[in-house]
């Protein structure tokens, strides 16, 4: 679990998408932003076997 907190941790402090989505420029950045990061974690989770799920907002 821990590896996994270090994931987060460092995509929401590194990740311009993350970012962008709290100060969109417009709707479509933030769909846009939105969409990337929900496939960054769809692949990512490939890789944390010990992870039932991820939850995006």
């Amino acid at each position: 679990m821990e590896v996994v907190e270090k994931n987060i941790l460092g995509l929401a402090t590194t990740n311009y998408d993350i970012q962008s989505m709290g100060m969109p420029n417009s709707e479509d950045e933030y769909q846009l932003a939105k969409y990337n990061v929900s496939l960054y974690l769809s692949n990512n989770i490939l890789f944390n076997k010990s992870i039932d799920a991820f939850f995006c907002i």
